[in-house]
């Protein structure tokens, strides 16, 4: 799947934008979970293009699991004690 991308600095959003390859004249745009690259929407972009819909998937920002892990190893050594 090719998609193309938006970023909040070029873009003014985060988001990608997935179209089918037979073509379509239809779209949606869709908000899934807090990434718009994450398994969840990938999965949604699939089905929606095996349905001959182009897809446009947006988030508040493109999620960074460094931080999330950061934030995980703190709070086990927190819970430790």
């Amino acid at each position: 799947m090719k998609s193309i991308h938006f970023d909040i600095e070029t873009d003014g959003f985060y988001g990608a934008y997935w179209e089918c390859k037979s073509g379509s004249d239809s779209a949606m745009i869709t908000m899934l979970g807090d990434d718009s690259e994450d398994y969840m929407a990938r999965s949604a972009v699939k089905w929606l293009l095996k349905l001959g819909i182009n897809v446009m998937t947006m988030s508040p920002e493109k999620k960074t699991t460094d931080t999330i892990i950061i934030l995980w190893s703190g709070l086990k050594r927190q819970l430790r004690g």
